[in-house]
C-alpha cells in the first residue's frame, strides 16, 4: 500500500472530465426532448 501507482492519480484526474461529458450528454439528450427541433 506504501508504493504509489500514478495511474490511480491518472484515473482520480479523469473523474471530473468524465462526469462533465456525462453531464453535457444528459443536458444535450434533455434539450433535444424539450425542443425537438433542435
Amino acid at each position: 500500500m506504501t508504493h504509489f501507482n500514478p495511474s490511480i492519480l491518472k484515473e482520480f484526474s479523469y473523474v471530473p472530465w468524465r462526469a462533465s461529458v456525462i453531464a453535457g450528454i444528459c443536458v444535450y439528450v434533455a434539450l433535444k426532448f424539450v425542443f425537438p427541433s433542435l
